[in-house]
């Protein structure tokens, strides 16, 4: 079947196979403006007649201003045969046009997860590839600004579970080497695990940071121990729960 449809996708001309791509990035659906962006940041416009073909040939539907492929094979096979480098050109692409759209439109908080996602993907392929021209040298930047605000609301919407995944995604794109960074999505990745009883992997994220402090941290330090003292007292840990605490507390103080 792979092979059916990548010979349907051979047979497209140019316009139309970049166009195809572009939905493939994209996802399993979207609408319209989505090609469009994806087209600009080529510096072209959309071509309507090679959206046209795309329909005709029954590989993506159009209604409205949307569009979906018939196949989530075809799909598949499109992307898989994109370079890493363009899926990243594209990924990037869409992530900056959904969060200039947002942000225009006064909706910051309506498409987190998927500038996240596409911004995420951006981030990983250059990690692995090194710069890529078209992306901005910036992306890690972005994507961790993004997912960790995705992971914040999914939080605050009672989505522990995926909050968690976003805060993993975080730490995958961050250099060992930045320590702030890294202390802060661990700890906050320690504050999801609590939420999810999981005391083990929490406690493993307290002590990972608390090994990175000094002693003139205290903010960092009291947080530290106030995560900690929540999960001891999950694990049924009273006193040292409440000796945590109190040392949170003390450190507190001296802020």
């Amino acid at each position: 079947l792979r092979g059916l449809a990548a010979a349907r996708i051979d047979g497209l001309d140019g316009a139309a196979r970049r166009l195809l791509d572009d939905a493939a990035v994209v996802g399993s659906d979207g609408r319209v403006d989505a090609l469009v962006a994806l087209a600009a940041a080529r510096n072209q416009s959309l071509d309507e007649n090679a959206l046209d073909e795309l329909v005709a040939r029954e590989l993506l539907s159009e209604d409205a201003g949307s569009w979906s492929f018939r196949s989530e094979l075809v799909r598949e096979v499109a992307y898989d045969t994109l370079t890493k480098a363009e899926r990243a050109r594209r990924h990037a692409a869409l992530g900056v046009w959904l969060s200039e759209r947002s942000n225009r439109l006064g909706r910051e908080d309506d498409e987190l997860e998927p500038i996240a996602h596409h911004l995420g993907i951006a981030a990983s392929l250059q990690l692995n590839l090194g710069a890529i021209d078209g992306v901005p040298p910036d992306v890690s930047v972005r994507a961790l600004r993004a997912i960790e605000k995705a992971a914040m609301a999914s939080k605050s919407r009672g989505l522990h579970s995926g909050s968690l995944m976003l805060l993993d995604r975080a730490l995958e794109l961050l250099d060992p080497t930045d320590r702030a960074n890294r202390q802060r999505v661990l700890l906050a990745r320690a504050s999801a695990y609590a939420t999810l009883r999981q005391v083990t992997n929490g406690l493993a994220d307290i002590e990972a940071v608390s090994a990175d402090l000094n002693d003139e941290e205290k903010a960092a330090l009291a947080h530290v121990e106030t995560v900690r003292g929540e999960l001891l007292s999950l694990s049924g840990d009273t006193a040292g729960a409440i000796a945590a605490l109190d040392r949170a507390i003390a450190l507190w103080q001296q802020e």
